[in-house]
């Protein structure tokens, strides 16, 4: 892994990546640390050095569970004002592994239930993670429920989940500052709680396209989901009938008045110069931190990261603005707390980026060679 970062006297000693090993996950606290998951370790970086590089902290090497086997996680989440990182190894889907970020070991492997393969999981509440809290929530592809890392045996909270029949294949959940709870699907239906554990107030149709992510905003006006190709931005607040101004999260939209998407996608000719069919988006998400209001979506694709602002596409303008890249983007996000800076990872490098620097699709924008490059300090995993 490697990162842009101050220079310094100790990077010219520093060893060379490990071959093979990429950059996978990345997670941003609100207390200023990045952290970047490659292999079965973790690398911590520091943030908060405003309008400067990131600084390499130190790494969690080689975590494994309590039959020596190495835990290489698909999804990550902070929990517990970030002094914990739960991952999920999709070679063992039904257990969550809880990391302690001051030890650097494994405080607990989390079954959640001997039949569930857990597809990814959220906090109770957008904030949830600065407080103390132990539960969070957890989604299978036909299950939303509660874990509860103080159980013994199996960590599912049964009386709050609920289980719906068929396959209505979930693949993605979010949740409000209140707790409300939006959740998709890979056959791009909808669902909106205000709580978990009953019925959806607000079922959005399918549209046929799968949803590979959804984030929320702070309040749940807002939605902005996640496809191959495309992102759709959705205003929640019910706009007719007896709930009028009420929020699909707490009311239901009356059957003929449901929310029309806005379609956030590549012009047809920028799309031909990102790669054509091999678009694919990155989960987009909105900045985000407490008493903030959301002003930015962000999500890349190939080398490109992209950006729109919120209030435009509120008043129907979808322009969007980019920076490219070395290497094709494995995530990125806002710094916690504002837009201006987006950490962006990519295959072997962790860097900040100003979203300022950012610039309209041109043609010479889109097509120059090489892109941004994170240089600076570089770990060896061992």
């Amino acid at each position: 892994m490697a990162c842009e970062a101050e220079e310094s006297e100790e990077e010219e000693d520093e060893p060379e990546p490990v071959p093979g090993e990429k950059n996978a996950n990345l997670e941003i606290g609100y207390k200023d640390r990045t952290f970047v998951t490659r292999g079965n370790m973790v690398g911590v970086f520091s943030n908060d050095n405003e309008g400067k590089k990131l600084q390499f902290v130190t790494n969690i090497a080689n975590i494994r569970d309590k039959k020596n086997r190495a835990i290489l996680p698909d999804k990550v989440m902070l929990h517990q004002q970030d002094t914990n990182l739960i991952l999920k190894d999709p070679l063992r889907p039904d257990t969550l592994y809880m990391l302690d970020l001051e030890t650097g070991k494994i405080a607990d492997e989390m079954r959640v239930s001997e039949d569930m393969i857990v597809k990814t999981f959220a906090p109770n509440a957008k904030f949830a993670q600065q407080d103390p809290e132990q539960t969070f929530t957890g989604l299978s592809s036909n299950t939303i429920f509660r874990v509860d890392p103080r159980l013994g045996g199996d960590r599912i909270v049964g009386a709050e989940s609920k289980t719906y029949s068929g396959k209505p294949l979930f693949s993605s959940v979010a949740t409000t500052g209140a707790g409300g709870i939006a959740l998709a699907s890979e056959k791009g239906e909808i669902k909106l709680f205000d709580r978990l554990g009953i019925r959806a107030k607000t079922a959005l149709p399918g549209s046929g396209e799968p949803i590979t992510a959804v984030d929320v905003s702070a309040d749940g006006k807002y939605l902005v989901v996640t496809g191959k190709d495309h992102l759709l931005f959705i205003d929640t607040t019910i706009r007719e009938g007896k709930n009028k101004e009420e929020s699909g999260f707490n009311k239901s939209f009356p059957a003929d008045a449901k929310p029309k998407p806005i379609r956030l996608k590549l012009k047809p000719e920028h799309r031909l110069m990102m790669g054509g069919d091999s678009v694919s988006f990155t989960p987009a998400k909105f900045n985000t931190g407490k008493d903030l209001k959301e002003s930015s979506i962000v999500t890349s694709t190939g080398p490109f990261v992209l950006t729109w602002n919120v209030r435009r596409v509120i008043n129907g303008h979808t322009e969007y603005r980019i920076s490219k890249f070395n290497d094709n983007v494995v995530a990125e996000n806002f710094r916690f707390g504002g837009d201006k800076e987006i950490i962006v990872t990519l295959p072997s490098q962790v860097l900040k980026a100003q979203s300022s620097t950012f610039t309209q699709p041109t043609t010479e924008a889109l097509t120059r060679r090489s892109g941004r490059r994170g240089e600076g300090i570089v770990k060896k995993w061992s």
